[in-house]
This record gives structure tokens, C-alpha cells and sequence, in this order.
């Protein structure tokens, strides 16, 4: 720039008053960036202080001459026009702007916007960088809206404890308002749960570290306790003084959630009692003083007795509704300090605490035996169940859990293989027997696929008309070491493990593929006779087994008769309801085994159109005794009413059969026409005389 356009020379006739070289070193060295430029569009610079030199990021020669609207713009996409009239309303103006030279927008204030010396004259812009304050006052600006819109409660207190200031979350969550809560000191909060140590280990955590944080419970206005979560910030003020910023959140529903969940995983959703996992922990502590001699302890381990047949017959929402009761029942039959859990299903167990002795226990079993055994009302359904309660003690019998509950369930099987309804302690001896049935079911699983079983036939004879009307086919196990075993020794368990499925489907197919190859010797009219489990017609499709069975042997199905034990007609399912009745219809008779020894009802019978009863051998075998003639008349009473052929077991005595026939009973099975025989002897066999 030549001294003839220099603007602060006294040559130059622009000013009124005249340029000097101290006004020149003024306006040099002022701390804020100083820009002359024309008055009227396009706002032309005429002059650049080093300072503006620095902020823009270009020297002054390179900026003489520019427009303004060139050199500085505001940021983001206001229009270049709204620069100049921020600026002519000469007011200080902040905003962020843009240079052709600075890569990020700057905050800046316009200080001032005047022109030179008299109208016309070019204008003057002073403006300065102001991003430390920009940045001070956006951090106090969002400060004040984190503290106004904080979901969590923000309440500010002097070093004397006052309250100072309280957020909108403060008054939603305590109930008080700013006006009721500044001014005061934060006890008006305390809910009293904590003692006076609590408070001092606060205080001390807030002088020594300068901050505390945890858990504590509060009081609203209304008097309500709340669980919250609380940190505390001791803040140095510059100046000197001290103020605490407190922050906490309501944690209710969270240690609701809490609870809910520790519950959830302790306890058992049906019936509220304790869980596997809750009785392992209770078990743990309690049988880690058993072991140190401190105390003794007993587990009681309850089944109870028939509740499959009451689940599968009457739906799983009455069984649960059982089980419910069943819980509600066994919780007031113990002491408060006793724990009842459920494993799953009906298994039910009570641990029992400071007992040592045997005689101690025995009053609570017989009592929760008693009580379990009571009538249940359950859904308009009068129910009634009985458990079977196997009892351990520790350490006698097991100084863990598992050991506890390995002897009980020996003890407990005892009773549910004999009398059921009861409860026993478990013995030494009882270890011995249990392991022999695991060993036994070990053999029983080989002997399927070895086979080792093998079918005798035993006959059942019409006395009226001196012939034999059906074969009997009867189960033997060929052990190769026990030699050969009665379907007692191993038929229960069979029934318990499910084997009893597949070895009955043997038993179905080997029957019918044996009848054919004695028709030729004894003619077409005898009848072969399978037994059949509850649990064969309610697994699978024992219907499809039947029908196979028939065709691959080809035995006609008149032929072929099903005897069914009372426990498959007790309550059945409906599966088993369409099976059996599918079944009859193929002109399969259904003959209704042991019949007086459990559940039978007039209305099974009749619903299922069953063709013949069969007396139990026991009633046989006791006909001298006034009771049980007295039965047994009245089965074949009934038999007659309802025109089913009624059948005597176990007859070994011409006496026995007098009675019987002088009772009306016309069909006879027993010693008395022959013992059981392997299939080759079936057709040479003569049964003996009447």
C-alpha cells in the first residue's frame, strides 16, 4: 500500500482528521483483530491489523482489496447478506464463521461496526476470537440443561449441608417441591433404616476422598421408603467453599427386577417353593455343620402315589392345581426354620433341621403322610393321592446332598414297590437291595437285546363245555446266570424303567406268530391271550403295533385277546380311549385282568365294552373265607347283569372250582387244567379233567 492509500495518512483526504504514525502503531498492536473497509457494496477491505491478519489466516496484502463477504462468512448455510446486517445494527454480535484460509468454523464477537470520521467514510470492524469463553459458556449452557432434564435426581448443598438448588427429577422423585426442599438440609430425606455409622463412613469417604457412592434407602413426602442409588461429589470452589453435588436414581423397579429374577432362580414357578438350586445352597450350609457335629439333619423325599393316572386322565391343569395343594399342605405341616423344595414333577422334599435321631423325624412323616393323604378338592374333582416318603439322616447316612438323597430315594422305593401310603428309614440293607435292581435293570436292557425272553402259555378252560377256549401267553426271563424268572421278579421294574414297552411288543408279536403253528393240532377256535400295560396304550402307537403284529402272523384278530390291568382303565387318557376302542373294533376282545385288586368302576367297564372279567387268584385261593366268597359271588352277580364272561384264576382245587360253578362261574384257569408251557408242547396238551 502506497502512503497516498494508506487510510490512516494524513495526505489521504478520506478522514477528517489527520493519520499519524502513533494512531498507526495503536491500531497495530491493539489485542483484537481490526479490518477497515469501504462503506457500501461490496464492502472492500481497505485495511487488515495483524491481529485479523492471525484470525483470518491470511496476510493484510492479500485481503486489501477483497470484499468483506469474501473474507469472513457466517457458518453453516446462512446467507452472506445476513453478515452486514447483523453488523449494521451495531450491536456486539457472536456467531461462529468460515475463512477461505481456516479449515473449522471459529467463534468470534463483533465488538464494534462504526464508520471513520464523518458519513461515508469507511467503516470499521473490530472482532476478537472468543473460543475459550464460546466453550465456557456452551459447557455452562449444557450443564444447566443436563441439570434441568436429568432423568436423575440432582440436588446441590453448601459445606453446612443447606440445600442450594434441586433439579425437576428431584421433586418427581421425592415429592418435594424446590420451594420445600432449598433451604433445608437433605435429612428431611432419611428413612431411618440407617444407623448413625452409616452416615459417619459417608462423611468421612466425602473429606478424605472427595466423593461417596452407593446404595441407601430414602423417604418421600408422602412417608414412602425407596431404595435409591446415590453418589455424592465434594466440589472445590475456586473462590474458596465448598459445595456437594449429590446425584441419585430410584432403583425400585430394579431391585424389584432383582428379586424377582433371585426368585425366579430359587424357587419353583408352579408352587412358590424352593427349587433344586435353593435346597443345594440351604443343604450346604446346613450339612456343613452336620459334618463338624453341630447339628444334625434329615431330608424327607416324597412321591406321590398314582399322580400320573390323575394327570394323564384329567389334564395337566388339575394335576397342577394338585400339586399346588400338595405344596400348600406340606408348608404347613413343618416348622418355619424347615425347608420344602420340589425337584420336578411329584417329587417333593422336606430338609429338616437339628435332628439327630430317628424317633425324632417319625412324628413329622407320619403327620405329612396323614395329611397328604386327605381328601384334595380340586376343580369340582374329589382327588385323592398318598404319598410314598423315603427318610435320610445326616450324617448317619450321608454327609452331602446327593448322598442324602440317593438313600432316601432307596428308602423311598421300598415303600412305593410294598405298601405305598407310608414312609420308611432308609437301611444299610436297602443300599444292597438297590443296587441289585440297578444291576437287575442293567440285566433286563442286555436280556432285550439278547433275547433271553421267552413266552409259556397256560390254558383257560371252558368247564361247561370241557374245552380249552384260550391260552394264556405268560412272560420268562432265561438269566443266564439266575436261571429262569417269574414275571414278578422282574415285571415291576419293568414297568418303572419303560421297558416294559418294547418287551411288551415282543411278547404281542412272539404270542401271535405262536397261536398259528398250533391250529392244525387243536383247531381254529382257540383264542391267544397278551397281557398289556397302561404303559404300552399310552406310548406311541400301540395300535399300529397290534395290526403289524396280526398281519406279519397272520392270525385272525377273533383270535387275538388283550388283558388289560385296572390301572389302564383307571382315568384313561384319551389316546387310550380311541386305541381301545379302535381295537374292538377289529374284533379284538378285551378282557379286564385281576379284577378287585385296584381301581375298577362300572363306568370303565362299560364305557369300554369290555367282553370278560378275570377273578384274581387271590380271591380264589380264599374262597373258604366268608369275604371273599362274598366277592366273588358278587363279581359273577355282575358279570351276569352286564353279560360279560367271567373267568376264575388260579384254580388248583377241584373244591374250589365246585363253588365256583355253583356260583355260576363257567370258565376256570389254574393248576388244576395245567401249568404254563413253552409253545412246542401247546398243541399236544391235554388239560386235566374237571
Amino acid at each position: 500500500m502506497s502512503d497516498c492509500d494508506d487510510p490512516f495518512s494524513d495526505r489521504n483526504d478520506t478522514f477528517d482528521a489527520p493519520a499519524t504514525d502513533l494512531c498507526r502503531q495503536i491500531v497495530e498492536a491493539v489485542g483484537e483483530a481490526i479490518l477497515l473497509h469501504d462503506r457500501l457494496p461490496p464492502y472492500r477491505i481497505l485495511f487488515a491489523n495483524p491481529f485479523a491478519e492471525a484470525l483470518i489466516g491470511h496476510p493484510a496484502a492479500g485481503l486489501v482489496g477483497r470484499p468483506l463477504g469474501e473474507v469472513i462468512k457466517l457458518a453453516g448455510r446462512a446467507p452472506r447478506s445476513l453478515l452486514m446486517q447483523r453488523l449494521c445494527e451495531a450491536l456486539p454480535y457472536e456467531a461462529e464463521i468460515v475463512t477461505p484460509w481456516q479449515s473449522q468454523p471459529f467463534p468470534v464477537l463483533f465488538v464494534s461496526h462504526t464508520p471513520l470520521v464523518k458519513p461515508g467514510a469507511p467503516m470499521l470492524l473490530v472482532f476478537r476470537h472468543i473460543g475459550a469463553e464460546w466453550r465456557d459458556r456452551e459447557r455452562l449452557r449444557l450443564a444447566e440443561e443436563v441439570f434441568e432434564y436429568s432423568p436423575e435426581a440432582i440436588m446441590v448443598t453448601d459445606e453446612a449441608g443447606t440445600i442450594l438448588r434441586v433439579n425437576p427429577a428431584f421433586t418427581l422423585i421425592t415429592g418435594f417441591a424446590p420451594d420445600e426442599a432449598v433451604g433445608r438440609n437433605p435429612r428431611i430425606l432419611r428413612s431411618g433404616r440407617h444407623d448413625a455409622a452409616f452416615y459417619e463412613n459417608m462423611w468421612r469417604a466425602l473429606l478424605e476422598e472427595g466423593h461417596w457412592h452407593g446404595e441407601i434407602w430414602d423417604r418421600r413426602k408422602n412417608g414412602d421408603e425407596y431404595p435409591k442409588w446415590l453418589c455424592i461429589n465434594r466440589v472445590e470452589l475456586p473462590h474458596g467453599g465448598v459445595r456437594y453435588v449429590a446425584m441419585f436414581a430410584d432403583i425400585s423397579e430394579r431391585k424389584a427386577h432383582e428379586a424377582r429374577i433371585d426368585y425366579l432362580a430359587h424357587h419353583d414357578t408352579l408352587t412358590g417353593l424352593a427349587n433344586r438350586r435353593r435346597l443345594e445352597e440351604r443343604a450346604n450350609r446346613l450339612l456343613a455343620g452336620s459334618r463338624r457335629g453341630d447339628v444334625g439333619a434329615a431330608l424327607l423325599l416324597i412321591d406321590l402315589d398314582r399322580f400320573k393316572y390323575i394327570n394323564d386322565s384329567l389334564g395337566h391343569d388339575v394335576g397342577d392345581q394338585l400339586l399346588i395343594e400338595v405344596a400348600s399342605r406340606l408348608r404347613a405341616a413343618v416348622r418355619a426354620d424347615d425347608l420344602v423344595a420340589r425337584l420336578g414333577g411329584d417329587e417333593f422334599v422336606v430338609l429338616l433341621e437339628g435332628v439327630n435321631k430317628p424317633e425324632e423325624v417319625a412324628p413329622l412323616a407320619e403327620k405329612l403322610r396323614a395329611r397328604l393323604a386327605e381328601e384334595y378338592l380340586v376343580a369340582d374333582h374329589r382327588l385323592h393321592t398318598s404319598p410314598s416318603i423315603g427318610i435320610s439322616l445326616a450324617p448317619t447316612d450321608g454327609r452331602d446332598l446327593n448322598a442324602l438323597l440317593k438313600a432316601a430315594d432307596v428308602a423311598m422305593y421300598q415303600v412305593k414297590t410294598t405298601t405305598r401310603n407310608g414312609w420308611r428309614f432308609f437301611e444299610p440293607e436297602l443300599d444292597v437291595a438297590a443296587r441289585e435292581r440297578q444291576a437287575l435293570e442293567s440285566d433286563l436292557r442286555r436280556a432285550l437285546q439278547e433275547e433271553q425272553f421267552v413266552l409259556y402259555y397256560q390254558p383257560e378252560y371252558d368247564v361247561a363245555g370241557r374245552r380249552v377256549v384260550a391260552w394264556e401267553a405268560l412272560l420268562r426271563w432265561r438269566h443266564p446266570t439266575r436261571g429262569l424268572l417269574l414275571p414278578d421278579v422282574f415285571l415291576p421294574l419293568a414297568e418303572e424303567t419303560g421297558l416294559i414297552v418294547p418287551l411288551g411288543a415282543w411278547a404281542l408279536e412272539t404270542a401271535c406268530r405262536d397261536a398259528p403253528s398250533w391250529s392244525s393240532a387243536r383247531g381254529d377256535g382257540e383264542r391267544v391271550a397278551v397281557n398289556v400295560s397302561a404303559r404300552q396304550l399310552e406310548a406311541g402307537d400301540f395300535y399300529g403295533t397290534v395290526v403289524a403284529a396280526l398281519e406279519k402272523s397272520g392270525l385272525p384278530p377273533a383270535r387275538l385277546e388283550l388283558e388289560l390291568t385296572e390301572s389302564a382303565l383307571f382315568a384313561p387318557t384319551e389316546h387310550v380311549r380311541t386305541t381301545l376302542e379302535a381295537l374292538r373294533a377289529l374284533g379284538i376282545r378285551l378282557t379286564l385282568d385281576d379284577f378287585g385288586t385296584g381301581y375298577s368302576t362300572l363306568a370303565a367297564i362299560t364305557h369300554f365294552h369290555i367282553d370278560r372279567i378275570k377273578i384274581d387268584r387271590h380271591f380264589t385261593a380264599n374262597l373258604d373265607r366268608d369275604s371273599h366268597m362274598a366277592i366273588v359271588a358278587a363279581v359273577i352277580a355282575l358279570s351276569a347283569a352286564l353279560k360279560l364272561e367271567v373267568v376264575a384264576e388260579g384254580v388248583e382245587t377241584a373244591d374250589q372250582l365246585a363253588l365256583l360253578i355253583e356260583r355260576g362261574c363257567l370258565r376256570a384257569q389254574g393248576f388244576l387244567y395245567g401249568r404254563p408251557l413253552p409253545a412246542t408242547e401247546v398243541a399236544a396238551a391235554v388239560p386235566s379233567p374237571s
